[in-house]
């Protein structure tokens, strides 16, 4: 008879434990280019930056014979269209490419930037529920995410010297009808009119046009001597927008956000070396009529 503590009793433990399925993963698929095609033009020579997409190229020839397709790698100049395909906001830092890419453009060439906007819905709810888990290739694992919004965009376009317009846009996934008017009033209570939030929320992905602003500068650098009156209704928006605009920092502007002291500076603004930068918050200034507005009738 077999005791218990005897080894013939107890199991052996098994040295691996595997759990899965033995079908193969399904492959990812493939990116929807329908509405950067519709909104690409004709051109002779076409530069194309984004992940390897045999059939976007093959699809553009079709629409336009005659066109030379060049790949990221071609380090050519003359180009006439340049097109950023989805996921080209991991192909290094933005900013940098957008502002080499002006070496590369003719005079009147044309930037098509495609990029799926993460400042909808479907990204609010992820951050209300305070879950922000994701898988490896999901949009909170995404390179570079905080230019991935209409905002985002288009300022750093304008950084990097393109002016931007809108060419296209997709709808997101249609949201939970609760969530989305909650999340518009979410909008509403900090500033943003309720159609732009819904449009902002509800854009699935962008298609934008862009054309340089500026030509080479050939004159010789000195300090530039101009004043900038910036009136402003949001605090974010002369933080990121005003005070981080690589335009003034480049001329080395300097900022004075009250804008009492800065009117009564206005006459000294050209005689400085330095630029100046007057900014005053429209909220505050308001805010004040308003309290004296009230004192007044009590």
């Amino acid at each position: 008879m077999k005791t218990p503590s005897s080894p013939a009793a107890v199991p052996a433990r098994p040295a691996l434990v595997v759990i899965g399925s033995a079908a193969a993963a399904a492959p990812r698929a493939r990116p929807d280019h329908a509405a950067l095609l519709k909104a690409l033009p004709g051109a002779t020579r076409v530069l194309h930056i984004g992940p390897d997409d045999p059939a976007l190229a093959a699809a553009y020839r079709d629409r336009h014979p005659g066109c030379t397709w060049h790949g990221a790698d071609d380090a050519s100049a003359g180009h006439d269209l340049i097109v950023l395909s989805a996921g080209w906001l991991g192909q290094g830092d933005p900013a940098t490419l957008l502002q080499a890419l002006h070496e590369r453009c003719t005079p009147n060439g044309q930037l098509f930037v495609e990029i799926d906007n993460h400042a909808q819905f479907a990204m609010l709810q992820r951050w209300v529920e305070a879950d922000l888990t994701d898988a490896d290739g999901g949009p909170l694992a995404q390179p570079q995410l905080r230019y991935a919004s209409p905002a985002s965009l288009y300022k750093l376009l304008l950084d990097t010297g393109w002016a931007p317009t809108l060419a296209g846009e997709t709808a997101a996934p249609a949201a939970n009808p609760a969530f989305a008017a909650a999340a518009v009033a979410l909008a509403e209570s900090v500033g943003v009119p309720a159609a732009t939030a819904r449009r902002q929320l509800g854009t699935g992905r962008l298609i934008v046009q862009a054309q340089r602003c500026f030509d080479a500068c050939t004159a010789a650098p000195e300090p530039a001597r101009f004043s900038v009156v910036v009136p402003t209704t949001r605090e974010t928006q002369l933080r990121l927008n005003v005070e981080h605009s690589p335009g003034l920092r480049e001329v080395d502007a300097l900022n004075d956000r009250a804008a009492g002291p800065a009117l009564r500076k206005h006459g000294q603004a050209h005689r400085c070396a330095r630029s100046l930068l007057f900014c005053a918050s429209m909220r505050s200034r308001a805010s004040r009529q308003s309290s004296s507005l009230h004192e007044r009738s009590s």
